[in-house]
Order: C-alpha cells, then sequence, then structure tokens
C-alpha cells in the first residue's frame, strides 16, 4: 500500500477531480438540501410521499454519495466501487419511489423521460469510472 504522499503516487487527473466535485455537488450537496427541506418544512405539503420518508431517504443518499465523492477525489479504490453501487441503488431507490408514491394522472406520462434520465446517469457514472484510463487510476492499490 503506497502512501498519500508518495513521490510513486500519480497526479489526480482532472476529470477525477471534476467528476468528484459533480457527485459531491448533484449527488451530496441535492440531498442533503433536500434532506434539509424536508425535515424543516412546515408548509403545507400536497405530496402522497411523507416529509419524514424523504428526510431521511435524502439523509442517507446525501452521506452516502458525498463519502464516494471523497472517496473518488482520493483516487481510493473503494471510492469507485461504492460510487458504482450507490449511483445503480440509488436509481432503484428513485424508481421505488415512483411506484409506491406517484399518484397523479400525469405521472406515467413523464416516465419516459425519467427512464432516459435514469439510463443517461447510469451511463455517465458507469462509463467513466469504467474508462480504461480512469479505471486503472483506481485499481493502483
Amino acid at each position: 500500500m503506497t502512501d498519500d504522499l508518495s513521490p510513486t503516487r500519480s497526479k489526480r487527473p482532472w476529470r477525477v477531480t471534476l467528476f468528484s466535485l459533480a457527485v459531491l455537488a448533484l449527488g451530496g450537496g441535492i440531498n442533503l438540501s433536500r434532506a434539509a427541506w424536508a425535515w424543516r418544512t412546515d408548509l403545507p405539503v400536497s405530496t402522497s410521499m411523507p416529509m419524514a420518508w424523504l428526510a431521511v431517504t435524502s439523509l442517507a443518499w446525501g452521506v452516502v454519495l458525498s463519502a464516494c465523492s471523497v472517496g473518488l477525489w482520493r483516487l481510493r479504490p473503494w471510492g469507485r466501487r461504492g460510487m458504482l453501487a450507490a449511483v445503480s441503488l440509488y436509481q432503484v431507490h428513485i424508481w421505488i419511489n415512483h411506484l409506491l408514491f406517484d399518484r397523479s394522472d400525469y405521472a406515467p406520462q413523464v416516465w419516459p423521460l425519467a427512464v432516459a434520465h435514469t439510463l443517461l446517469t447510469l451511463l455517465v457514472v458507469w462509463g467513466f469510472l469504467y474508462w480504461p484510463a480512469v479505471r486503472r487510476l483506481y485499481d493502483r492499490e
């Protein structure tokens, strides 16, 4: 195992830094913000999803995705593996929420767009983390 300050440790490519920041902002940040909003909201919200459920699950995903972003940024193998698992499970979670809580008549009409979003998200994350040069960065330890 190499030390973080070891001269044999390669520099982090800018693409990995940007990807890590995107995961932190779009994954961790948005979910943590949503958790805070759902926890503190006293507005009358007309939704079939309980605010406690939204707060707890958003907090959990915010923490998981923030931790993954740190692992990705530090070029840790667990960060890459964790991100692959987390993004996949997060998308499953989103679809479970759709099936359990979508109640409006028009909800199924937007599902094709939601499917496209899910597929694009998985393609971008899995594609980036399986890109040969990126994968080698995380397979060093």
